[in-house]
């Protein structure tokens, strides 16, 4: 038995027999195999184990689900979060309809990371309608060359990345909901678990790009390419 693995065991006075229901998720295919009409009706500890599965795999499934649709709790049409209460984000937002070039200029800790994100999130999904059906900013009807810049790789990680995709060993858990993300490629350097390009599924039927830069790597790297967006958080240098 696996260490993160739990089983709920119980003996058969009868037949002396022990049924083991594996609380790992994903395991309900086996629960159902092993706990059949006949050996339920025989054996009322299967039936019980069984429920006691069933009751867990709901919870740990409702768990996931909020979990990796975060980007469903920000801006929504009401209560304490409800998005009038951010006018800036949302004139931020709609400036993007007719502007080509944006700056979101304001204290530290106000949300300037968390908007960019947003907004980079609908880009790259096309999923306007079903995550913002308010948006009143550009709209890409078909998928995107994305990139984002922070200051360093580590920065990209504790940052951006962090508010994309979730914390490592997590991700799926950030703005970008679990089911849109096709593929990660990692990056190679001193930082560890730093995402170089994301495959990001769009509505419309194709693959998004998203690739994240640091400005470590210097004015060449953002020579002789075009992309549908660019995000730089913090200040970007001059020469960039």
């Amino acid at each position: 038995m696996s260490g993160n693995a739990k089983a709920v065991l119980c003996e058969s006075p009868a037949s002396q027999e022990r049924a083991a229901v594996w609380e790992t998720p994903g395991n309900v295919e086996r629960a159902a195999t092993l706990v059949n009409p006949v050996k339920a009706e025989r054996h009322p500890c299967y039936a019980d184990a069984a429920q006691a599965f069933y009751a867990a795999e709901v919870l740990k499934e409702q768990a996931r689900r909020k979990g990796h649709r975060a980007i469903t709790a920000l801006f929504p049409d009401d209560g304490p979060l409800r998005r009038n209460l951010y006018p800036k984000q949302l004139e931020f937002f709609r400036a993007s309809l007719d502007h080509r070039e944006l700056l979101f200029m304001a204290a530290n800790r106000t949300g300037k990371t968390l908007a960019g994100c947003y907004a980079d999130t609908l880009h790259l999904t096309g999923l306007y309608d079903q995550l913002a059906p308010w948006w009143e900013g550009r709209r890409f009807t078909t998928p995107i060359r994305a990139w984002v810049w922070a200051n360093s790789g580590l920065k990209i990680k504790e940052t951006v990345q962090d508010v994309l995709f979730g914390p490592v060993g997590q991700w799926g858990t950030g703005l970008l909901p679990s089911r849109t993300i096709l593929h990660i490629d990692r990056a190679s350097g001193p930082t560890r678990d730093v995402i170089e390009t994301a495959y990001i599924t769009h509505t419309s039927g194709g693959t998004s790009t998203l690739q994240f830069k640091s400005y470590h790597m210097g004015r060449e790297s953002a020579e002789g390419t075009y992309r549908h967006l660019i995000h730089c958080d913090e200040e970007a240098p001059y020469d960039i």
